[in-house]
């Protein structure tokens, strides 16, 4: 779920900071410019981990500037297929699914067709419950853990701004339709870094379920 990975970048460093503490300002700039960013077929940076090297600080005519190359490691979110790990309810609607959060990652959605063969929408409560012949009451706590398994992790470019571009990508594959339905609703249009999600299976869904079981 959390990758370690090398990254290069040109950093202009503002005259301040050409000669003192030149490390100390180059890991200030590239949180700023890192920290929290989609990286394409990498994920979401959350930390610059270190600098593992720099280049001889260059200039630039007409400009005060310097310009450094540095080498650095970052650690980042990006859950491999199979994984399964929990993440917090944000939302649920009957036709998009479950939105979910990490707190670091707002992107995850589990479509309606990766819930459990027994769950249906209840327009009274809002949300999705057990059918009614069930010995015991299952729904989903708002705010609560989801345990969910990793489907598919998907990456947009610039060139991905509406929900078909999404479907197009993802045709012939058995969750699009519900993926496009939850594009608008759930995934901003901006979104870059999508994680798809199931709660089929033993374990998986409101952690309450199996803890409720087991006692």
């Amino acid at each position: 779920m959390f990758i370690s990975l090398q990254v290069i970048d040109t950093v202009r460093v503002p005259p301040s900071s050409q000669t003192r503490y030149l490390e100390s300002k180059l890991l200030e700039i590239l949180t700023a410019s890192f920290c929290g960013r989609v990286l394409a077929n990498c994920g979401i940076c959350l930390l610059i981990e270190r600098i593992t090297n720099l280049s001889e600080q260059r200039i630039v005519h007409n400009d005060c500037n310097t310009y450094v190359t540095v080498c650095f490691s970052i650690i980042a979110f990006r859950p491999y297929i199979g994984e399964i790990f929990t993440a917090f309810l944000v939302s649920q609607h009957p036709m998009h699914g479950l939105a979910l959060s990490t707190g670091f990652c707002d992107t995850i959605i589990v479509p309606p067709s990766n819930l459990p063969e027994y769950l249906m929408w209840n327009n009274e409560r809002q949300g999705f419950t057990n059918l009614p012949d069930f010995e015991s009451e299952l729904d989903f706590e708002l705010g609560g853990e989801i345990k969910i398994k990793v489907v598919d992790v998907i990456f947009r470019t610039n060139e991905d701004t509406t929900s078909m571009g999404l479907g197009n990508a993802l045709e012939g594959e058995e969750l699009s339709q519900d993926l496009i339905g939850s594009w608008g609703a759930i995934v901003n249009s901006k979104s870059k870094f999508i994680v798809v999600g199931s709660c089929t299976g033993p374990g998986l869904g409101d952690v309450r379920w199996w803890r409720e079981d087991t006692n």
